[in-house]
């Protein structure tokens, strides 16, 4: 198992790790995959993460519109949600991943068009 693989393995049993979000931002850094690690970066800032469900799913939602307030570390700006390669769920409202690093390298994709579409990385 790779120290990537173990990071993320650690991270979804213990989602809200900030400081081991911290060392996989510091990893993606050594790894030369600076957009990654600012996206990581934006998320400790900002305090985001994946939803993680009891069914071992991982969600990330639109913020505006998501009509409860359950787990606001989940839910992304519009301009960033949009950009998000998965498949919509309900509406528009969230996507599914089966994993949590398939969550987080949609959102460092999804998160890197939308700055270069002009999203100023306001949360």
């Amino acid at each position: 198992m790779t120290t990537l693989d173990q990071l993320y393995q650690h991270l979804a049993a213990q989602p809200d790790d900030w400081a081991s979000r911290g060392v996989l931002a510091d990893w993606y850094e050594e790894a030369g995959q600076h957009g990654a690690a600012a996206c990581l970066r934006w998320m400790i800032q900002h305090r985001k993460r994946p939803y993680p469900s009891t069914s071992g799913t991982f969600h990330w939602f639109n913020a505006p519109r998501v009509t409860a307030d359950n787990d606001p570390e989940s839910d992304l700006p519009e301009p960033v949600y949009r950009q998000l390669g998965q498949t919509a769920g309900l509406e528009g409202v969230f996507r599914t991943y089966t994993t949590l690093r398939a969550a987080d390298e949609d959102l460092h994709a999804a998160w890197r068009q939308a700055r270069e579409k002009g999203w100023s990385g306001d949360a």
